[in-house]
């Protein structure tokens, strides 16, 4: 009977990606305008085409440091978060890490994609008006309440990223818990700001399916911890193209011999 039930929901999972990667082909025929419809959050393709994505982008903590905004429609929601959870994560396990792009899961790489040249270099506006330099990060997480060790944990301690601009989006649920939280020293000290600690400001963002963060990469944060249901995330990473080491910055640092399993891609989710 289990049995029965999984391959039910693998068949699910697949139709789900598969018709949407359908439309998104289809979509992409038919020009740029099509692809926002599909892929983007209505909101965002409004204030992407009106030049009002200040005014959508609600400050975190503070707008220079993070923004929260509607991301992903969701029809590309429910597709990313179909080919994450084909294989649910379980107690036994810890949630998966995945680098993008992956032929296993061509509706999230072609979301990642999207999000890359359609909203991205908009976002990145918010916050600077250096361009974003042409070759990126890109991969995804899945939270399960009974395995908590997400990314080795460190995700759940205070953290900067290895980026000058960070997206992330979540997909999934239902889920409960699993909030982002931004801390700073109020009186700009040295060190790692905790949460509680004496001067330190702290704000939290509540994920919902669809909905995203854009924060710079010296931005400390960290994800509290999942209480109940299961989390996937899409992450995007990003330097400013403001110095000539940063172009290849992910292909260097990721092709070392310490480097995890997440390829260079470009602007297209491509990989390099």
């Amino acid at each position: 009977m289990k049995c029965d039930k999984a391959a039910r929901c693998d068949a699910d999972a697949r139709r789900i990606a598969d018709d949407f990667c359908a439309r998104l082909a289809e979509a992409s025929r038919a020009g740029a305008s099509a692809v926002d419809a599909l892929v983007l959050d209505p909101a965002l393709a409004a204030a992407l085409a009106d030049d009002s994505l200040d005014a959508l982008a609600a400050p975190v903590l503070d707008a220079g440091l993070a923004r929260s905004l509607p991301l992903l429609s969701d029809a590309a929601a429910a597709a990313v978060a179909a080919e994450l959870f084909r294989n649910p994560p379980t107690a036994s396990s810890a949630p998966a890490r995945g680098a993008l792009p992956d032929a296993a899961r061509p509706a999230t790489s072609a979301v990642a994609g999207a999000l890359r040249d359609r909203a991205l270099p908009a976002l990145g506006r918010l916050f600077s008006d250096a361009p974003l330099a042409p070759r990126g990060r890109a991969y995804t997480l899945c939270y399960a309440a009974r395995a908590p060790s997400a990314d080795g944990g460190r995700v759940h301690r205070m953290h900067q990223d290895d980026s000058d601009l960070t997206l992330a989006v979540a997909v999934g649920g239902p889920w409960r818990g699993a909030d982002l939280t931004y801390a700073r020293d109020a009186a700009g000290r040295p060190g790692t700001p905790e949460p509680g600690g004496r001067g330190v400001e702290a704000a939290t963002h509540a994920h919902a399916p669809g909905r995203g963060v854009v924060h710079v990469g010296d931005a400390y944060h960290r994800v509290e911890p999942l209480a109940s249901g299961a989390r996937g995330t899409l992450v995007l990473m990003s330097m400013r193209d403001d110095a000539a080491w940063k172009r290849r910055y992910y292909c260097l640092l990721y092709t070392s011999d310490a480097a995890d399993d997440t390829p260079c891609v470009d602007l297209g989710g491509r990989r390099i």
